[in-house]
């Protein structure tokens, strides 16, 4: 893993059934909606914090593609 910390498989997979897709398509997935709410301004530097704090977040509606 290029020095980025691993994610466990239980929450992998909690993660791919929270967005409902397949497990192959996860990964893909996960970072195109993650990247388009970036560019669009719609995810932010403080969302990302807000996560890290456990407050509430934009992040979770973006992943769900919502």
């Amino acid at each position: 893993m290029r020095g980025y910390p691993s994610i466990p498989i239980s929450a992998k997979e909690e993660i791919r059934t929270f967005m409902g897709v397949s497990k192959e398509r996860a990964p893909a997935v996960f970072c195109q909606r993650s990247a388009k709410a970036i560019a669009s301004g719609r995810i932010t530097l403080s969302d990302i914090n807000r996560l890290q704090e456990s407050r509430s977040t934009e992040i979770w509606k973006v992943i769900k593609g919502r």
